[in-house]
């Protein structure tokens, strides 16, 4: 249960758990993306321009040139500098000072590579991947399709954000967690672009869900505890726990694995429309009336225990559909844009030959192989 747990309620208990509902694909492509073998084209520079279908093949095969060749003077500049080449302790090779004594390059790059290789071949992968994708279908990327990449995340953050202010914090915190400084966070935007622009005719907005987005959104959200177990009789203890008498909250710090349990098993309210959840926890935790705790429900991975705290009504009046559709298609369009362009990375990856041939780099990689 512990990794359904971190994959469904922890993610939403999270501070800014909306965000996520948008930048989805966002997240999953700053490296997410689980690997098998592969290889793709170059990438680094990404196809633009505007011209007919020829010149754009030939500009963005021009750009997988450039950044093959950029990619082979970095190598050949850095295996000078693991070998001396320009370094020596005044040279190019020093990379930092402690307290007067050089740290070079040749110290730091096998660390590196280690601790964060495996995550940055990944994005350097995709995005060739996808340049490659861009090429056979004759696409090209603009500074306008980056911008709105970038609008689009604005816009995310602007929901969990009371204020501009807040809104910039919100950002300086997700770039500085996931370590996305200036070269990776552009990165991500063009991979991101580049991946809806893909998947954009496959999404489908029918009246069945714009109706679920209705729900999802205007729905009732049942505030509720929740105990997680990875067995069978750990369930039962849990039950036989909370029949004696024994606080929900207390059961719950002492044997859920969920990531709630540190806080007494709260979870962040649960619409009954939410297919994030499944249908089991849903249907059972809308039976159980308000103060009274659910049997153990069977999941993919465990048992979950729900204690309902609350009826959830809406406050206030829901609107009619009509009235907010345009608001409603825009959130059917982006969560299934963010299904499908997180769908194509992964088959992407998985599907190329990437063959790792640098030791200190091996480890990262194998790691990110088996997530």
């Amino acid at each position: 249960m512990t990794g359904y747990a971190h994959t469904r309620f922890g993610r939403r208990l999270a501070r800014f758990a909306r965000i996520g509902a948008c930048a989805g694909a966002i997240a999953f492509c700053v490296g997410g993306c689980a690997s098998g073998a592969g290889s793709g084209g170059a990438s680094g520079g990404t196809p633009g321009g505007s011209g007919a279908d020829g010149s754009d093949r030939a500009a963005a095969t021009r750009g997988l040139d450039r950044s093959e060749r950029y990619v082979d003077g970095v190598r050949t500049s850095s295996t000078g500098a693991d070998s001396g080449g320009s370094g020596g302790a005044g040279g190019a090779n020093v990379v930092a000072l402690v307290d007067g004594s050089p740290v070079t390059w040749s110290e730091l790059r096998p660390l590196l590579t280690e601790a964060a290789g495996g995550l940055v071949l990944e994005e350097i992968a995709l995005e060739r991947l996808l340049t490659r994708e861009f090429v056979r279908y004759g696409l090209t990327l603009d500074n306008a399709d980056i911008a709105r990449e970038r609008r689009l995340l604005i816009e995310t953050l602007g929901e969990a954000a009371v204020t501009e202010s807040e809104r910039d914090a919100i950002l300086r915190d997700i770039r500085r967690t996931r370590g996305l400084g200036d070269a990776r966070f552009a990165g991500l935007m063009r991979r991101n672009a580049m991946l809806r622009k893909l998947v954009a005719d496959d999404v489908q907005i029918t009246d069945s869900t714009i109706e679920q987005a209705h729900q999802l959104r205007y729905g009732p959200r049942i505030p509720a505890r929740i105990i997680t177990t990875a067995t069978t009789e750990q369930a039962m203890e849990a039950l036989s726990r909370l029949r004696s008498g024994e606080a929900f909250g207390e059961v719950a710090a002492r044997l859920s694995t969920d990531p709630s349990a540190a806080r007494g098993g709260i979870i962040e309210p649960v619409n009954p429309s939410d297919p994030a959840y499944p249908q089991a926890f849903r249907a059972a935790l809308s039976r159980a009336p308000v103060g009274t705790y659910t049997p153990a429900i069977a999941l993919e991975q465990g048992f979950a225990i729900l204690l309902r705290e609350g009826d959830g009504a809406p406050e206030g009046g829901v609107p009619p559909i009509d009235t907010v559709r345009e608001a409603l298609e825009r959130d059917v369009r982006m969560r299934q844009e963010r299904l499908l362009m997180s769908a194509l990375a992964r088959q992407l990856i998985e599907s190329a030959r990437i063959s790792v041939t640098d030791p200190s780099i091996d480890r990262s990689w194998r790691e990110r192989t088996r997530r």
